[in-house]
């Protein structure tokens, strides 16, 4: 909706630039050579003046900013499972690439030349080649991006090695660009025809976005960019990046045999057309295949029967995946520095960390996985998984931010305190929409005071990420308006979902307000008063009473919390 009035004024500039000018006539081309030599030639030149032009410049910039936050940030996944943040980062470029080609391609309509241009021994044909030549150099460009955009990766702490037909559908995807800068200057000849085609690819990827690929889960197989599924564990999910690269290649050969196409039609046009037609065909129709029954059934057993690798530091025991073993070491800090501040007595429970697919992921496999699954395994909403007294992250960890150390930190001080710790049903009435979580709601609770602290003082992140998502005001959004007196789950952005207790907006007040204090201090008052505020009869006024914390007044609105 907010490409649309963007989209209705370039629109509008382009039928005004195709009318405006009466003086203008119409350009006969005399004949001329379209030789290989003569369109080698100019395409040697076009590719130059596209390295020099602001606007490919300009995406270049967009590459080096998310290339210098990349490298600033702590992305630990597997690079042979998921390089899509790779391909997503090249998208400003091969849009920047799109609005510099159109601009080239219409050099003498913009200055006014093409009767002059028209008269020269080359053919427009050979014109139209030599841009089309082009995609060559923005192609190597792309790959040093890509290539750039690698090594962030790992800098940032990344692994794996990853797949090389993967890597390559980005420089591809420049070039395309390439070829549908030229063919829609061809089309509409009018100098905001790049920003519209701009419009046009987001538009497609985002359409396309919704054919689903096998199952319901919000993969597509038909956009440029394939992002991985968004709920489904990494190494389970069927990676086609060949049949996908066939299918993008002839994307390109469609959009570059099109604009030949547009002057003249004869019989090499017309087969150029079948032919990308053919590949568009072929690889579409072998990357979006079923869902093979072989990886089905290693789908069904990698979510009831993990091979899972376990330690017990400091007396907590954390098993994860085996492919996920370095999650531990994630997950141990925002444990510990909960651990350590809970009396000796909680400490003798044994905490258990145990990872494991979350009911939202497995919603989104498809049918052919959740048959294979048993009756105790969440396979439909409102399912959840059993309550066995452990915590459960999921198969993914916060790339940025605190998100995720904050909401494991809280379930580690809701299991000290006694709260619940899994959802009682996960309804999901729209695949696209968020999920509706039911769980218990400890408003004006001591004991859930007390598990908000814990887990904002865990570290300075989840204590800056706490400070800056709770708070009261008197002018706040619309949306905080309807929905800032609910309940508020503490659950990361995509690393920690399962959680199973709703807190009061007044009590992450109180803890707020906690914050302040010193550490040692309310940690001492929470250990010689655990019994009684661990008791879920006890009142979280009765901890505002003992640290003269103030109690919002009843006109000031309290904003709903959110960690992402």
């Amino acid at each position: 909706m907010i490409l649309l009035p963007v989209a209705v004024v370039a629109i509008a500039f382009v039928l005004y630039d195709l009318t405006r000018s009466k003086r203008r006539v119409d350009v006969v081309e005399v004949g001329g050579s379209s030789s290989r030599g003569v369109v080698l030639a100019l395409g040697r030149f076009e590719g130059r003046q596209l390295l020099r032009h602001p606007a490919f410049f300009a995406g270049l910039g967009f590459v080096a900013v998310g290339a210098v936050l990349i490298a600033r940030g702590n992305d630990g996944h597997d690079l042979s499972n998921d390089v899509s943040l790779l391909i997503l980062l090249l998208f400003p470029l091969a849009g920047m690439t799109i609005i510099a080609v159109s601009l080239m391609t219409l050099r003498a309509r913009r200055d006014g030349t093409e009767e002059l241009l028209a008269s020269t021994p080359v053919s427009e044909d050979a014109r139209t080649g030599s841009h089309l030549l082009t995609a060559l150099w923005a192609m190597v460009v792309g790959a040093i991006c890509t290539l750039v955009l690698l090594v962030s990766l790992y800098i940032a702490g990344a692994h794996g090695r990853p797949s090389i037909g993967e890597l390559l559908v980005g420089p591809v995807l420049v070039g395309c660009a390439v070829a549908v800068g030229v063919t829609a200057s061809r089309l509409l000849p009018s100098v905001a025809i790049g920003f519209i085609a701009v419009i046009a690819m987001g538009a497609f990827q985002g359409l396309t976005d919704h054919f689903s690929g096998p199952g319901t889960t919000r993969t597509s197989w038909f956009a440029p960019w394939v992002q991985t599924p968004e709920f489904i564990p990494d190494g389970i999910w069927p990676r086609r990046p060949w049949s996908h690269l066939v299918y993008l290649v002839g994307l390109g050969v469609f959009a570059a045999a099109l604009g030949f196409l547009v002057r003249r039609r004869d019989g090499r046009r017309v087969l150029a057309v079948v032919a990308a037609l053919t590949l568009i065909a072929a690889g579409g129709i072998v990357q979006s295949r079923p869902f093979p029954s072989s990886v089905a059934e290693r789908a069904a057993a990698y979510v009831e029967h993990p091979s899972r690798v376990c330690r017990t530091p400091s007396d907590v025991e954390y098993c994860a995946y085996q492919d996920r073993a370095a999650m531990i070491d994630l997950w141990s800090p925002a444990v510990q520095n909960v651990v350590r501040v809970v009396p000796p007595s909680v400490r003798a429970r044994r905490l258990r960390i145990v990872q494991r697919v979350s009911p939202l992921a497995i919603y989104h496999m498809p049918g052919s996985v959740l048959v294979r699954l048993s009756a105790t395994t969440p396979s439909r909403a409102p399912q959840a998984w059993p309550p066995d007294g452990a915590i459960h992250p999921n198969m993914s960890w916060c790339t940025y931010g605190s998100a995720c150390s904050l909401a494991l930190a809280t379930q580690v001080g809701a299991w000290a305190v006694g709260l619940p710790l899994d959802p009682s049903a996960v309804e999901w009435s729209d695949p696209y929409g968020r999920p509706e979580v039911q769980g218990y709601d400890s408003s004006g609770q001591a004991r859930a005071v007390v598990a908000l602290w814990l887990g904002a003082q865990s570290s300075p992140g989840s204590r800056a990420l706490f400070r800056s998502r709770i708070a009261v005001g008197t002018r706040p959004t619309p949306d905080a308006s309807r929905r800032g007196g609910e309940p508020f789950f503490v659950a990361g952005c995509d690393g920690m979902n399962e959680t199973g207790t709703r807190f009061g907006v007044q009590d992450g007040l109180f803890a707020k307000q906690l914050l302040d204090l010193p550490d040692d201090r309310v940690a001492r008052v929470f250990n010689e008063n655990w019994s009684r505020f661990a008791d879920p009869r006890t009142s979280s006024a009765e901890v505002a009473e003992l640290f003269g914390l103030r109690r919002a007044e009843p006109q000031e609105l309290l904003v709903s919390f959110s960690i992402c």
